[in-house]
């Protein structure tokens, strides 16, 4: 819970992450549940090639990176099959087109896509309902995996320079709010020390 002084507390939660806390002494099943793809490897609506990174959302829809097939792909609960919702238009660096992404997050403030398109050496971001291209955020970046803080950072491995490691951006989106809140503040501020 973030607080501002004289404001309603503002709650921003994780986009990566689980809030659930799990016991040290948890048994795990040791057959798994297929919950997307389990039709064979290709490029099906029903399949998948090389799967990487995945997201799991509020109403357990499934995001994953299908990196061969060079396209995310939303599987709802108990779906038999997909929906491309990112790239899948071939190989390629074109604004509607992916190469080889890593790994995906869902912006809910955005109601974005944010995904590591490690091959175009970006970071892009898609709208998560019709979105028919996206725009890249973090250009020349050899971008393996992504999470998102409470905050609105984005945190990046990086691992195509010499000092490989872990970057964080900030959200612009994040600066304007601040500029909002501070201007509210100010606004406040004057209007109870200067007279009617």
């Amino acid at each position: 819970m973030q607080r501002v002084p004289g404001f309603l507390p503002i709650y921003i939660p994780p986009l990566r992450g689980s809030s659930i806390d799990i016991h040290p002494n948890a048994q795990w099943q040791q057959n798994g549940l297929t919950v997307a793809g389990g039709n064979g490897r290709g490029n099906g609506i029903n399949q998948l090639s090389n799967p990487w990174g995945l997201y799991v959302d509020d109403d357990q829809t499934l995001y994953v990176a299908d990196r061969s097939n060079h396209r995310i792909v939303e599987w709802k609960s108990g779906a038999t099959s997909g929906q491309v919702v990112a790239g899948g238009n071939g190989q390629g660096s074109g604004a509607h087109q992916l190469s080889n992404p890593y790994d995906v997050i869902v912006d809910k403030e955005r109601d974005s896509l944010i995904i590591s398109d490690c091959s175009n050496k970006r970071v892009a971001r898609w709208p998560r309902r019709n979105g028919t291209s996206g725009e890249t955020i973090i250009s020349n970046i050899d971008c393996m995996a992504l999470t998102m803080d409470e905050n609105g950072s984005l945190y990046v491995a990086d691992v195509g320079k010499a000092d490989v490691g872990i970057r964080v951006f900030q959200s612009e989106y994040l600066f304007e709010c601040a500029k909002k809140v501070a201007f509210l503040l100010l606004k406040t501020l004057l209007l109870q020390i200067l007279p009617a």
